[in-house]
């Protein structure tokens, strides 16, 4: 931040220090003015993110400054004025009540919230909002009853006919209306019931803990600031709470809290009920270990929520100590706002993740083999600010848990895929493929989270925490050399496919080629029927120099690209290809299947790019009736320019599943596209678009190579 601007921001916060002390304005008076929303009564609903335009945005125009925290003391100081029906044109709308929320969310737009907004500005909070207020959850449930109160039938001899009457009375609609909170706490909960039938289960609500124990008085050193002591767990308050604050003994700078199992648990399905904390530098977790403090080696299996950003969670595990398996899910929701369920399947082939009872990530490699106790902590980091960003010191600060299971049989009925999880690098974008229309893909993120750090487990040791792939899978087995002399690292080409393109053949099967067109921005080429071509035993997508002169009035691309597309449509299955990726800044080598506009359809799309500014990635996508925001980027472990590797998808009603060399890696199911489409890879380059794919430098020519696709109903 510029001094000026922090000159200004403090100037600011002394005007509205004096306005708030100069005008004590309470819900009354500020209701006069029309807003009838200022405080929670305690039984309003939380605001919910998806709501929410901005955070902090009180006036709406798109950014957060001073002007929207000035809004917030005029708002409350005259309501006349600047409230709901106030008589200025700048005044508070209902929008800029949401936005501006951001202290206790569910509580109203108080002082307490501009004063939010300026330690945002001051760098003093890294993200807003700052904290949520425990506000009961109420569903409302409708129940239609109909009651046959009177049947009454009569019948009257005579010599010809018999007459019946039947009357039927139906009441109307009833609607139940139920809370489900935390009794105590009056946390909602929003996950999946308790599995009461598990192995083991501890249900922290009654007040007791049969298997676990907390730990006290001792450290883990670095990046752990503090040391652990039972008196920062309690179960009096209707759950387990692990609270961090200071360490008044003087030994360490933090006191933090850790629960664990007497016993040890091997493979099965481990599960909590857990409210994070919301703050920089700190995590709450749920966890496996076991390690040299046992005699054993060190395995570990890990769910931990950053409080830096409570709408993601970091998976991890550690196999004889070997980690690299960080994974960063975006959970669509906000882990401190309520109690959610977080679980993972552990199984001698695999482990997989769970949200609200829905399977939401699997890693296959070098799975962990030694059995371990189960285990939560909450603590503050210490020299991992790029990591946890810098914690602030703020105490208490407390996590919440329901109760802990452990079902030796794997994950119970209860985890029943209806969790609502949102993608991790959302972009509200426009359709790329017509002429004039915006990157729809958004930034291309890379993992931020990561950074390299020392155990935390003891001294000396390296961090779990360290950059890395989350399949670290070469794929060397097969090695196969194809005609061109590029190995193949992939899997075989399903023969028995209910649609099979095998270019390898020579011949283009259902495909043909794009030629004499382009999409318009952000693809900066036309395509060519030349650019795409079969020979050397594959398909070749290739980005060029432009061979002619065409232009349009809105874009005029300066390359040649190469597009192939099927002549048929198909819908849900299974879809592969054998390809190799460019390498180079500003392109993307793709597999996908598309309709639109062009075919008088909604847009639907499912997407495999791999970028070529970084070819140990590749990002997934789809876009349902032109909504997108679903862009994932996956850690290959390989580079995908040095070798054939397969790459799939299995489409179905219900979810979407991406594959790389035959190994489920991520699956969506949200909103999930419905409409036949076309199958399709291009290769091109990017327009505007550097931030996500790096500035293009003209290397021509570049080339993508397919060796076939099939489609499996």
């Amino acid at each position: 931040m510029k001094k000026h601007t922090f000159r200004r921001c403090a100037a600011a916060i002394a005007a509205c220090a004096v306005m708030a002390s100069a005008f004590t304005a309470n819900v009354s008076a500020a209701s006069a003015g029309g807003n009838r929303n200022i405080k929670a009564t305690g039984v309003e609903p939380v605001v919910k993110a998806s709501s929410v335009t901005l955070w902090g945005d009180v006036n709406c125009d798109n950014t957060v400054d001073m002007g929207d925290a000035v809004l917030i003391m005029q708002f409350i100081s005259n309501p006349n004025k600047y409230g709901l029906e106030g008589s200025d044109q700048h005044r508070m709308t209902q929008q800029g009540l949401i936005n501006g929320d951001v202290y206790q969310v569910g509580t109203g737009v108080t002082n307490s919230d501009a004063t939010s907004i300026q330690r945002y500005l001051l760098g003093a909070i890294g993200n807003l909002p700052e904290s949520y207020a425990d506000i009961p959850f109420t569903e409302t449930t409708t129940t239609t009853t109909t009651t046959t109160t009177t049947t009454t039938t009569t019948t009257t001899p005579t010599t010809t006919t018999t007459t019946t009457t039947t009357t039927t009375t139906t009441l109307p609609p009833t609607t139940t209306t139920t809370t489900t909170t935390n009794s105590k706490l009056n946390i909602p909960d929003y996950g999946t019931p308790m599995n009461s039938s598990a192995t083991m289960v501890e249900d922290f609500r009654d007040g007791s803990s049969r298997y676990f124990i907390a730990s006290d008085g001792w450290e883990n050193g670095d990046p752990f600031d503090c040391g652990w002591y039972a008196s920062q767990t309690s179960l009096d308050k209707g759950c387990l709470t692990l609270s961090i604050d200071r360490d008044y003994t003087g030994k360490y700078n933090y006191a933090g809290a850790e629960y664990r199992t007497n016993d040890f648990y091997h493979y099965g399905y481990y599960e909590t009920s857990m409210q994070a904390i919301k703050n920089d530098g700190v995590v709450s977790s749920f966890f496996t270990y076991t390690g040299k403090s046992d005699n054993n080696p060190w395995d570990e299996i890990d769910i931990e929520i950053l409080g830096k950003d409570t709408y993601q969670v970091q998976f991890n595990y550690y196999t004889n100590g070997q980690g690299k398996h960080e994974y960063m899910h975006n959970l669509g929701f906000d882990a401190s706002q309520g109690f959610h369920t977080y679980g993972f399947d552990w199984q001698p082939d695999h482990i997989t993740w769970y949200v609200d009872g829905r399977a939401v990530y699997t890693a296959r490699e070098n799975i962990p083999n030694t059995a371990g106790k189960i285990m939560m902590n909450t603590w503050p980091g210490r020299g991992v600010d790029g990591w946890l960003n810098h914690y602030n010191g703020r105490t208490p600060l407390t996590a919440y848990y329901q109760w802990v299971t452990y079902n030796q049989g794997g994950p119970s009925n209860n985890n029943n895929n209806q969790n609502q999880n949102q993608n991790p690098w959302e972009q509200g974008n426009q359709n790329p493929w017509g002429q004039g229309n915006q990157n729809p893909w958004g930034q291309g993120n890379q993992n931020p989270w990561e950074q390299g750090n020392q155990n935390p487990w003891g001294q000396g040791n390296q961090n779990p925490w360290e950059q890395g792939n989350n399949d670290q899978q070469q794929n060397q087995q097969q090695n196969n050399s194809t005609p061109s002399g590029i190995t193949d690292y992939g899997t075989a080409m399903d023969s028995s496919a209910t649609m099979i393109s095998d270019f390898r053949t020579g011949n283009a099967g259902d495909f043909f080629a794009s030629d004499g067109w382009t999409n318009g921005s952000p693809f900066d080429c036309w395509w060519y029927e030349r650019n795409a071509v079969i020979k050397g035993g594959c398909l070749e997508l290739s980005i060029n120099q432009k061979w002619s002169n065409d232009q349009k009035s809105d874009w005029n691309p300066r390359y040649s690209g190469g597009e192939f597309r099927t002549r048929n449509f198909y819908h849900y299955g299974y879809y592969e290809t054998s390809m190799q990726a460019i390498k180079n800044d500003g392109v993307v080598s793709s597999f996908f299947t598309y309709t639109g506009e062009s075919d008088n359809n909604p847009w639907d799309e499912i997407d495999i790019e791999v970028l070529g500014k970084d070819t140990t990635k590749v990002q997934f996508n789809y876009y349902t009736n032109g909504q997108g925001k679903h862009e994932y980027m996956h850690n290959l472990g390989f580079d995908a320019s040095e070798g054939y590797h397969t790459y799939g998808f299995d489409w179905q009603p219900d979810h979407i599943t991406w594959y790389i060399d035959g190994k489920a890696v991520y699956t969506a199911y949200d909103n999930i596209p419905r409409t036949a489409g076309k199958i399709m890879m291009n290769a091109w380059p990017g327009l505007t678009v550097d931030e996500w794919l790096n500035a293009y430098n003209g290397r021509t020519p570049l080339t993508a190579r397919y060796q076939w696709v099939t489609y499996k109903k």
